[in-house]
């Protein structure tokens, strides 16, 4: 009975909290307006999740957790694993877009925030890696690869998909307009064969 009152607070502290980190950069959230908003003591969210830090990783966790639950969905409604890729890349993109100003205020403060083990230690992100080496194993019967080493390609592809978020946080332009791009910069780096250019 304990547990179910710990999880239901942890799920109703996070739903505040999520409004507040997707609204405000790190270092302006405050934890007391949050267990306000929650309607529990700053000491709960305290003793919960040990400190601003640790809510933030449950936030982020929860993030990539609904992110893998719509990719794979999505993915698994598509055959051809060149979209299920270029579907990946637009989610990704259009995550960070829809959250310009917050990413990018927190990116600027941090500016190893995309490589932090907030984001790396996530089990749904291990999740999306194997998912994303599954996707390039597929492409690989198709087209060869350079390497069968799947999960170190997909790395690259983390690599550079945040390469171009990296790059988006200094300039102004729509990181959507990049999709395609960034997906075909990743396919021809690691296939043996340009037949990959008449996919789209």
């Amino acid at each position: 009975m304990q547990k179910k009152v710990e999880e239901l607070k942890r799920s109703l502290i996070l739903d505040e909290a999520s409004t507040h980190f997707l609204t405000q950069s790190f270092d302006k959230v405050q934890v007391a307006e949050i267990a306000k908003k929650a309607g529990v003591s700053v000491g709960t969210i305290y003793n919960l999740f040990g400190s601003k830090e640790g809510l933030y990783e449950a936030f982020v966790d929860r993030q990539i957790t609904a992110a893998y639950a719509t990719i794979s969905s999505e993915c698994a409604k598509m055959s051809d694993p060149i979209e299920q890729l270029r579907f990946v890349t637009s989610y990704k993109f259009h995550y960070f877009e829809e959250n310009r100003e917050v990413i990018k205020a927190n990116i600027l403060a941090n500016p190893l925030l995309l490589h932090a083990s907030t984001y790396n230690k996530s089990p749904a992100m291990k999740k999306i890696m194997e998912l994303l080496g599954t996707i390039i194993d597929h492409i690989g019967r198709i087209y060869p690869l350079r390497s069968y080493d799947l999960m170190q390609l997909a790395y690259h592809y983390k690599a550079l998909t945040n390469s171009y978020i990296e790059r988006w946080v200094d300039a102004d332009f729509d990181l959507r307009t990049k999709i395609d791009e960034a997906t075909d910069l990743f396919l021809f780096g690691i296939t043996d064969t340009t037949a990959i250019r008449t996919t789209r």
